[in-house]
């Protein structure tokens, strides 16, 4: 009888850079949401924010972006404009509170939707008194 060990399967995105990378962005967001709130954007406003992802695969990058169409976002996958072979994936979330505790929880949403499609999440940036930023 031998012994089977099981194949490991390359991830673009392990568990430990999941891990690393919500840290992070969880820790930038309210930093950012800070900052809105000093240049004058009320913690009750809507806003519309733009999201960044890269994939190292098309497919991973497309069923990403048919993801975030589903939540009503804007969402496309196209290649980096850096010529690396990533896939970048970016849109426009529906309006969201610009308070630290639904941002924070959105971000980190999004790590673990973009872990779930083997794709990091790569950040979010909006724009203050927008009326429509698609």
């Amino acid at each position: 009888m031998g012994l089977f060990r099981k194949r490991q399967t390359y991830r673009f995105v392990s568990e430990d850079a999941l891990a690393k990378n919500l840290a992070s962005q969880t820790e930038m967001s309210p930093q950012t949401v800070a900052e809105l709130h000093r240049i004058g954007v009320s913690p009750c406003a809507l806003l519309r924010l733009e999201y960044f992802f890269y994939a190292d695969e098309k497919a991973n990058g497309e069923a990403l972006a048919a993801a975030l169409l589903a939540k009503g976002y804007s969402s496309e996958c196209c290649p980096a404009a850096d010529g690396s072979g990533l896939f970048c994936i970016t849109g426009w979330t529906t309006p969201i509170a610009v308070h630290d505790d639904v941002v924070v929880k959105w971000t980190a949403e999004m790590c673990q939707l973009g872990f779930t499609h083997d794709a990091e999440f790569d950040g979010w940036g909006t724009t203050p008194g927008q009326s429509d930023p698609s």
